[in-house]
């Protein structure tokens, strides 16, 4: 693998993780009693610490999978039941809403 497609590979699964969209919503409901610069304050100390997380982990993460006795593919089975655990409770809680706005409506009519 060349440094451009590691480099768009590392780029991409970064903008997976973190979601932009969906942050910058939460970011902008949490924060839009506030004023710009206590904005601008958090937004700064966001980006330095979630960097300094990511240099961490880039720099130790080989040492810590080592130390732990963790491989990559183990690592990816559990990352792979983690979603699928979290996908799973996500459908049943919204299903469960659904359910109940339903029973909900029904009443009503």
């Amino acid at each position: 693998m060349g440094v451009v497609d590691f480099a768009l590979l590392t780029i991409s699964s970064m903008i997976a993780v973190m979601e932009p969209f969906s942050t910058t919503a939460v970011y902008v409901t949490l924060t839009k009693t506030m004023d710009s610069g206590k904005k601008r304050e958090i937004i700064r100390r966001s980006m330095v610490v979630s960097f300094v997380v990511l240099v961490f982990f880039a720099l130790t993460g080989h040492l810590l999978f080592r130390v732990f006795g963790i491989t990559i593919p183990a690592f990816q089975i559990a990352g792979g039941l983690g979603f699928d655990i979290s996908d799973e409770a996500f459908w049943e809680k919204g299903m469960r809403q659904a359910e109940e706005f339903i029973r909900m409506l029904e009443e009503t009519l």
